[in-house]
């Protein structure tokens, strides 16, 4: 049994013209990348994190409308979920 010891968050969602995305990581040095995909799953954006925990704000009102898939890997782990852009 795999339990993570990461999370991220992203508020609201789904967004129109931006979204809070907050996370937190295992440790300090933890290496961590924020990937977002298209429906076609084509990477639109990429974030390195930096910090066991931190926020910043994604401006999504360049983004066509739709369900995008992100994926937060950490280390040799990873979280993958879907955030919906109005």
């Amino acid at each position: 049994m795999s339990t993570k010891l990461f999370d991220i968050n992203f508020n609201p969602n789904p967004a129109s013209s931006w979204t809070n995305i907050s996370y937190e990581l295992p440790s300090m040095d933890s290496q961590a990348v924020l990937v977002i995909y298209d429906k076609y799953g084509r990477e639109i954006k990429s974030f390195t994190l930096e910090g066991q925990s931190g926020s910043f704000t994604w401006d999504t009102r360049s983004t066509e409308s739709g369900v995008y898939i992100y994926r937060l890997m950490v280390n040799n782990e990873s979280i993958i979920g879907r955030i919906l852009v109005n």
